[in-house]
Order: structure tokens, then sequence, then C-alpha cells
């Protein structure tokens, strides 16, 4: 693995810059806004050579995935002012994306089209702005190793739309080797690098935000037609009803709550891609209907069952409500409520940063954002 410089030490890799300020969008899971972080060491790096990197908006969110990426950027309000989007959902795609054997038919088309429709939107909005994408590794025993089609899918997309790519992942397999790097050598927890890493990460950020870099080109045809860039976000905002603020030195968000309401709508020729919300210990099992069949799907954070943390922002990919993903659309309408449908319960579906959990007497679920494909029609809150 190549040596580790001090983040004093980077200025020698700068040249000399266009403008001394990058204006910077990000999305991305927990390894891009924990403390120190990659992002972090590169800003001060930067600023130490008399250049600022802006990050004028932050959408990353831990436990979170791809599709988290694209609401944020269809809820952006600067994405068009943004020099550059920087990507990090490799580690978090992986555990739901990556292997086709284990997830519903179309799972790493599904994948594809979530992240060619975040390349294809932001160069919608924003025809120059450079697509940087970061990939990192959760750590892997060696013999749980195979081919990572969502580490294979972003080097084909960065490589068709000419984009960049910081490969982290690769490098710390090849110059360490599988054992090593499995070890506590790189990893102070099962998803966060140590600091040899990270510093790593942010050298090779530096230079790629400094250096030479393929000037953006026209949007090519799209490699997959029905790629997700057209797809819908729905905030709380869109409703007219009261809403419940929750609020960090982090994030700000207005939710609705479902306690003694349900959510209705209907897609015509699309499908939920994500639901969007804020957990804490009164949050209950979410259990929807599409159409006339019933899902139920566990909704708790691990911080949030410790107590650690008395709410945390959530998220759900759906695809457990379609079992063929790259189907042909069709009309559904959908009902998510806290209260069970049936007096025996289906077992539910535990997203992969989620934990089992029970509801309570009076649960509640606040959420605050969907986001869709079609055409969303008869959108309502109806009380019970």
């Amino acid at each position: 693995m190549t040596k580790i410089v001090a983040p004093h030490q980077f200025v020698c890799f700068l040249r000399m810059m266009e403008k001394p300020v990058i204006k910077a969008v990000v999305i991305g899971g927990s390894n891009t806004i924990i403390q120190k972080n990659y992002l972090w060491a590169a800003i001060k790096s930067l600023k130490e050579a008399g250049v600022t990197l802006d990050v004028i908006e932050n959408h990353a969110v831990g436990g979170t995935n791809i599709f988290n990426g694209l609401f944020g950027l269809k809820r952006s309000e600067k994405l068009a002012e943004a020099d550059v989007l920087i990507i990090e959902y490799a580690l978090n795609d992986t555990p739901t994306y990556a292997d086709d054997s284990k997830n519903p038919k179309g799972i790493v088309t599904h994948w594809s089209r979530c992240y060619e429709g975040v390349i294809r939107y932001a160069r919608e909005v924003n025809p120059n702005i450079r697509i940087v994408s970061i990939i990192l590794e959760a750590k892997t025993k060696p013999q749980a190793r195979r081919l990572n089609h969502v580490y294979a899918g972003i080097h084909y997309l960065t490589a068709y739309y000419q984009l960049e790519l910081i490969d982290i992942a690769s490098p710390v397999l090849h110059d360490l080797g599988a054992e090593r790097a499995f070890t506590n050598e790189v990893y102070k927890d099962g998803f966060h690098y140590k600091p040899i890493v990270v510093m790593e990460t942010a050298k090779r950020l530096v230079r790629q935000l400094t250096g030479d870099y393929p000037r953006p080109v026209p949007l090519p045809d799209p490699l997959d037609p029905l790629h997700f860039g057209n797809a819908s976000a729905v905030g709380t905002k869109d409703f007219n009803t009261d809403l419940t603020p929750f609020a960090n030195s982090r994030f700000s968000v207005d939710t609705i709550e479902l306690q003694n309401q349900d959510l209705k709508f209907t897609l015509e020729k699309g499908k939920l891609l994500a639901l969007f919300y804020v957990d804490r210990l009164s949050g209950g099992v979410a259990h929807f209907r599409v159409n006339d069949l019933h899902y139920d799907s566990f909704m708790r954070k691990p911080s949030v069952r410790s107590e650690e943390y008395p709410w945390l922002l959530g998220m759900i990919s759906t695809e457990f409500l379609h079992k063929n993903l790259v189907a042909e659309e069709e009309d559904r309408t959908y009902t998510l409520t806290v209260k069970p449908f049936m007096k025996k319960e289906l077992k539910p579906f535990r997203p992969s940063s989620n934990v089992a959990h029970e509801s309570g007497e009076s649960p509640t679920l606040a959420f605050y954002g969907l986001l869709h494909t079609g055409k969303m029609t008869d959108l309502t809150l109806k009380s019970r």
C-alpha cells in the first residue's frame, strides 16, 4: 500500500488551481460524516494550500444507500451551483445490491438504474459538474470475498460517462493481501477505516480535485433507458398537514406522524423506490399494502435501540415490495401504516442496516420523504 503522509504534507501534491474555491455537493454514508473523515481531512489540507473546498450541500446519512443520494439530489437547491459531486456509497450499497443470488430478481440492475440516474440527473441539472465516485469497503473476511457487482458497476459507469473514480478498496486489498486487509491494522470497526486509510483517501481526493481531470462531455445515450434519473421525490412540505420537526447539529427535517392516520397513494406505471423516516423508540413496525399484497418491515436503527441517540434519520429501499424488479411497470396502489393489516403478522423484512424490534402500545412512524418512479396520484393521509 502507498506510504501514508500526514495532512500537512498533502500540499506538495497540489498544482496551481484555476480558482481557489471548489463548490461541492456530497452524497454518501457514515464514512462521509463521521468525525475526522476523509472529507474533513481533504478540506483541511486544501485550506493549507490556499484552496477552499466549500461543501455547499452534504446529503450523506449513515446507514443509507444510493437511493438516499438520488432523493437528496432531487431535493437539492444548490446542485446547479456546484463544481463537483462526490459520491461515497459503494460500501453501503454492497450488502443489498452486490449479489444477485440472495436477492430479488434484478437487484443489480435495480441498483445500476439508480446510480446511473444520479449521474444523468446531476449532469442534466448542471452539465459542467464533475462527478467523483469513491469506493470504500467494509471489513471482509477472505473466505467471503468474491467479485463485487457494485464496484464493477461503478467502474463501468465511470468509464462510460468519462467520470472520475477513487478506488480505495482495490489498492488496500492488492497491497496488503486479503488476510491483512481484514484486520484491525486497517479497520477500527466493521465499516470504518483507521486513520491510515482515511488519510490515504483524503490524499487521493485532494490529488483528484487539484490535478488533471476529464472535462465534462455531453451526455451519451443512457446505458439503461430505464434508469431512475426521472424518478420523483416527495417531501412533507408537499402535504397540507401539521409537521413535526426534528433537528440537531447535523440534520433538520420536518416529518408527518403516522399514528392515527395512514398514507395512501397510487403510482401509474411505476414503483416506490424508498421511504425516508426518523427512527426513535416510539416508532413501530411499518406495514405496507401494495395492491392486495401485505408486507412488513423493521425500522429500528441499532443506535436508537441502544439509546445512544434519541433519534436518527433512516431510510428503507423498498425492493422487498416488488419481487421482480425488472418486470414491466404496472399501476400500483400503496398504503403505509403502523397498524397491522392482519391479526397474524408476516415475518417483517429487515433492512441490512436495521435490527428487529417490537411495536409498542401506541406506535408511530415519522416519515419525511418518498422516492418513486411513475406518476403519483391520489396522495392522501387518511385518518383511522
